[in-house]
């Protein structure tokens, strides 16, 4: 079995404007509104939504809630910027299934920190040749809420929407690139 991985262009064209979008931060005088609104929303997206609803609730299947719960907890963690429910267990699989399996030939020479870091599944698709069941996600695959969560970034772009309404460019700037940035 082979692991392989190809670069994910689309991602890492989004962490390139996210994090050029954080710039906008050392432009525009700070509120304190809006930076205490970042850390709220990286809370409850990372915290809540991404750790306690995707990882923990719909990969590992740790605990039982009721659908609504889990739909909620899942959206939020969409908004984090990690990944979708789908594409997130899809690739915790595939990591897990390579770390755990002796037999499984890595594609990438080892390398550097920053060379691994930028070779992460933010920035990379990875996948096992031939693919192993996946039941997990082919259960998430099912569920319609789940796969419209996997266009993310039209949910990321409502909130920018609802945060410029809110406060403008500096409930942006913070409440979503900076947010997302510290993320990523």
């Amino acid at each position: 079995m082979k692991l392989t991985r190809s670069p994910n262009y689309s991602n890492i064209a989004m962490y390139l404007l996210i994090h050029a979008g954080a710039t906008i931060c050392f432009l525009v005088k700070p509120e304190m509104g809006a930076v205490g609104l970042a850390f709220v929303l990286y809370f409850l997206a990372v915290g809540l939504g991404w750790s306690v609803g995707i990882h923990r609730g719909l990969i590992h299947r740790s605990f039982k809630t009721y659908p609504w719960v889990e739909n909620c907890l899942a959206m939020l963690g969409a908004l984090s910027g990690l990944g979708g429910p789908i594409s997130s267990s899809r690739i915790h699989f595939v990591r897990t299934v390579s770390q755990s399996r002796p037999d499984i030939v890595d594609s990438a020479l080892p390398c550097s920190f920053w060379q691994n870091y930028f070779r992460s599944p933010l920035f990379y698709s990875i996948w096992l040749d031939p693919a192993p069941n996946d039941s997990i996600t082919a259960q998430l695959e099912q569920r319609t809420f789940l796969r419209w969560l996997e266009y993310r970034w039209v949910l990321i772009a409502a909130m920018a929407v609802l945060l410029y309404f809110f406060g403008g460019l500096t409930y942006i700037a913070w409440g979503l690139f900076a947010r997302l940035a510290m993320t990523a």
